[in-house]
């Protein structure tokens, strides 16, 4: 399947014509552990999502308490409050959403792709390009290509 590249979905996350400005990246194995690198060549910060969900932990805490709408509180609080460049690259989120049972990693698909309107920032999600289970159903992964929403660096056949 035809997918954009990393720059056009930047580009188009930039551009502030779309509501709900989020993209996903499915980034190939050999590029993973190098996101900042790859922000930086996209001219956007990069923040691994768990170190704000760190922050947020009580002194002594032991368990974060890892659910869905934790995720969604902090990549809100990113949205919301971090300061650098209109769009930001999230990645390990897949370390969290491996965590989740599958219809919670649905509901956070769900609410990045239709009810995530006029944030601050724009977000595009990497996710490693063969982590299937953790990634949207086929259906809906088509939804947010053919709204130019999701980028891979390989040829993708879904």
């Amino acid at each position: 399947m035809l997918t954009s590249n990393p720059r056009e979905v930047v580009d188009l996350l930039n551009g502030r014509s779309l509501v709900n400005r989020t993209g996903i990246w499915l980034m190939p194995i050999s590029m993973i552990g190098h996101e900042p690198d790859q922000a930086a060549r996209l001219n956007i910060d990069a923040i691994d999502i768990r170190d704000p969900l760190k922050e947020t932990l009580a002194e002594g805490t032991r368990f974060l308490g890892l659910n869905r709408d934790k995720i969604m509180q902090v990549l809100d609080q990113i949205c919301e409050q971090f300061r650098g460049t209109d769009c930001i690259l999230i990645y390990n989120i897949d370390l969290l959403l491996a965590r989740l049972k599958q219809q919670d990693r649905f509901y956070v698909w769900t609410q990045l792709y239709n009810t995530f309107p006029h944030r601050r920032h724009a977000l595009i999600i990497v996710m490693p390009e063969k982590a299937e289970q953790l990634l949207p159903p086929n259906k809906t992964l088509r939804l947010w290509n053919s709204d130019k929403r999701l980028a891979a660096t390989n040829v993708l056949d879904f």
